[in-house]
């Protein structure tokens, strides 16, 4: 139900008018109240919340498993597919170049979900700049938790798939990741057991994919951009 009112028949609950000042005419401005009721059904309060604050609802999913209630955080969970990878890529943008702590609540919510699928979609919208040596024990146990193949899934969706190397966001800070993140990265997961060293043999696959790309993308660039593009992959080789 709606009931809208036009403001020219709306009374204003202040006013407050100046007079003639010399270098500007009269003005007169009034002050109105407006004011609206929003309702949605029951069940699709979190994901209303969680839209607004995906922070609040990853802490909301971790702590209905820590009451027990696992199913239940499951169930909740697949309600954010429909708006969650906008939601997210929306949020990491805002906090580019800032410390964020959503990404270890993602991982952390994922393992609690105990479902590939579920998990899958809740970490799916970042970026393998995201994962650093903080992140070492979550992900080695969620890596450990759901397999090889999901593993590999999930590390080629936060390279960008099959994209060319300018499709997505990470272009510009990526060559700095390989060469600060990676090492200390994989040296963690390895020594977090056999699926750790896996997924850090398969992230020095794939970054050395995207580089490879890279270089063909400079490669095949103007001469004026191809010195610039290749100079600033020098000493980038990912290792581990």
């Amino acid at each position: 139900m709606c009931a809208s009112t036009p403001t020219g028949n709306l009374k204003p609950y202040s006013s407050q008018y100046e007079g003639y000042m010399g270098n500007w005419g009269n003005t007169l401005d009034r002050w109105y109240h407006r004011a609206a009721v929003v309702v949605w059904p029951r069940e699709q309060a979190f994901a209303n919340r969680a839209e607004t604050s995906p922070a609040r609802a990853l802490d909301e999913l971790a702590a209905m498993v820590s009451a027990g209630d696992a199913s239940g955080a499951q169930a909740t969970a697949v309600t954010l597919a429909p708006f969650w990878d906008g939601a997210l890529r929306a949020r990491t943008a805002e906090e580019k170049g800032r410390p964020s702590g959503l990404f270890g609540k993602a991982l952390r919510a994922a393992d609690a979900v105990a479902d590939a699928e579920t998990a899958a979609m809740l970490l799916r919208p970042f970026r393998i700049e995201n994962l650093t040596g903080a992140h070492v024990d979550s992900f080695g146990k969620i890596a450990g938790g759901y397999g090889q193949q999901w593993t590999a899934e999930l590390l080629r969706t936060w390279f960008g798939g099959d994209q060319p190397a300018w499709a997505y966001g990470g272009r510009q800070e990526r060559p700095q990741w390989l060469t600060d993140g990676l090492p200390g990265l994989c040296a963690g997961l390895q020594a977090t057991g056999s699926a750790g060293a896996l997924a850090a043999r398969q992230i020095l696959e794939l970054a050395w994919e995207w580089l490879r790309q890279d270089i063909a993308t400079g490669l095949a660039s103007s001469p004026s951009y191809r010195g610039e593009k290749l100079g600033g992959l020098v000493n980038r080789s990912p290792r581990c």
